[in-house]
């Protein structure tokens, strides 16, 4: 252990405060290496940066390395953060306001984590470019295991969706969000406040290119929804409207 604790505290000043040419090639490895260590020896790490606070929090302010060390916290309790000397902590706050990528992972540096929902939800309305992908879906979900946040977290998903402002985007985050994470829509509650915003939602409302997802997703809610659940409120999902067979893809771009 004592050999993995002295290479905890290398590769941190490789991850996070160094660059050259091989610091830049190796940083990803070497943050997810952090990640590996940290699961592996939490306890004696927390202490670790606890008794050596000011070499832990000589972080480099630079963007790209700033991300990778906001994700590393990202995987972790918040008092890991907390541990760090409040410089270093400004440092990382001022870049999650000014990064997107940052701002999505930082849910640390929030009061809670509905402080951190409401941030990411002002973020999607306001900031068009705000792009999250199927592998950021997968870490937001983890950031706690709490039944409260896994709903919060759907109705980022479905706000994400449903506030796309084409067609086009409609239909990449179907496919980046939406069709991954189908499984996360697995009561009732989920399904209909999904259904609900689809319909209220101009952008995903008849369109041909998103029938094949909603015919999907309409396969998937009807093995968990009751037998009486009346998709007829949900044009969208009502089988009268959906197609049975594809759209001609050649008249996709005739829509709109």
């Amino acid at each position: 252990m004592e050999v993995e604790l002295k290479l905890f505290r290398l590769l941190w000043k490789l991850a996070f405060r160094l660059d050259n040419d091989d610091c830049r090639k190796n940083r990803l490895i070497n943050c997810q290496m952090l990640i590996i260590l940290t699961e592996r020896h939490s306890s004696e790490i927390y202490n670790l940066i606890s008794d050596d606070k000011e070499y832990y929090s000589n972080i480099s302010n630079l963007i790209n390395k700033i991300r990778y060390i906001i994700i590393y916290l990202s995987k972790f309790k918040k008092n890991l953060f907390c541990l760090l000397s409040q410089g270093a902590q400004t440092i990382i706050r001022e870049i999650c306001k000014k990064d997107d990528e940052c701002l999505l992972y930082g849910w640390f540096v929030h009061d809670s984590l509905t402080d951190y929902y409401n941030t990411v939800l002002n973020c999607m309305n306001t900031n068009l470019s705000f792009f999250i992908e199927e592998y950021d879906w997968k870490n937001v979900f983890n950031f706690s295991d709490n039944i409260e946040w896994e709903m919060q977290v759907n109705q980022l998903i479905t706000f994400y969706y449903c506030s796309a402002s084409s067609n086009d985007i409609a239909l990449e985050r179907s496919n980046s969000t939406i069709l991954p994470c189908f499984d996360k829509f697995n009561n009732q509650e989920k399904i209909e406040f999904l259904l609900t915003n689809i319909e209220l939602s101009y952008q995903l409302c008849n369109k041909e290119n998103l029938k094949r997802s909603h015919q999907f997703l309409r396969k998937h809610f009807e093995k968990i929804l009751p037998k009486e659940f009346d998709f007829t409120v949900y044009p969208q999902f009502n089988a009268q409207t959906l197609q049975e067979t594809f759209p001609d893809i050649s008249q996709l771009n005739k829509l709109d």
